[in-house]
């Protein structure tokens, strides 16, 4: 009976709501130690991503937000890959084998690619991180381990904060994959129009070859009447 009471005391609880979850991650702005609940991180990134959308709007107006946007941006990366680490803590996954270790192997070879003027390995690189991106994403919508694991005690979610949690989880999926289609979409587009404005290029240089060649063979049979005219 002790020791479940001990074990009850130990869990924690996830934030009263999502401005508690946005405040909680500042408070622990250096910790890649320990478990975020779902409710908790998705509820930090709502709060984050609101106040960036809002600055970058300014910015818009204001060329000072923009600036203010970018400050907010490079001082909330911290805590956010932070957040990262004890999200995936939370569903037991390493914060090292499955994020630091693949992010640093895609940098790599993506410099590589980008020094050796390797376009494939260049672009193989840029596609395995869209995917990874994608799967790091469904793993941070994984419901938490309901128990204690060797990265911390559990954290406790009551019955709304799951369904919000699932719910933001939902919204903030689908935006990123939105944008990661447009990305994809984009890139092929532009090298499919600019292998065509390539082509019309081509095209036309050939056309104007062709019409200055036939010019000129009109031009010396000119010539050649007129010197057999004179003859």
């Amino acid at each position: 009976m002790t020791n479940l009471k001990q074990k009850e005391q130990n869990k924690e609880c996830a934030s009263a709501n999502i401005f508690d979850a946005y405040t909680k991650a500042l408070q622990n702005y250096f910790n890649f130690k320990g478990r975020t609940s779902r409710y908790d991180y998705w509820g930090f990134y709502a709060v984050n991503f609101l106040i960036a959308f809002v600055l970058a709007l300014f910015g818009l107006k204001v060329s000072s937000f923009s600036m203010v946007h970018n400050i907010y941006s490079l001082a909330l990366l911290i805590p956010t890959w932070a957040a990262i680490c004890r999200r995936l803590h939370d569903i037991g996954k390493s914060a090292f084998w499955y994020l630091f270790l693949p992010i640093f192997v895609a940098v790599l070879l993506g410099v590589v690619g980008f020094k050796t003027q390797n376009h494939i390995m260049f672009g193989l690189t840029f596609f395995a991180g869209m995917i990874y991106t994608v799967i790091l994403l469904v793993w941070l919508c994984y419901k938490g381990e309901e128990k204690d694991n060797i990265f911390g005690p559990q954290v406790v979610e009551t019955p709304r904060q799951k369904k919000v949690g699932k719910w933001l989880c939902i919204i903030f999926l689908v935006l990123p994959l939105v944008m990661i289609l447009i990305a994809v979409v984009s890139v092929f587009s532009s090298g499919v129009i600019s292998g065509y404005t390539k082509a019309m290029e081509q095209y036309q240089k050939n056309q104007a070859f062709q019409q200055e060649s036939v010019l000129r063979q009109h031009v010396n049979q000119i010539q050649s009447t007129d010197a057999i005219n004179k003859y």
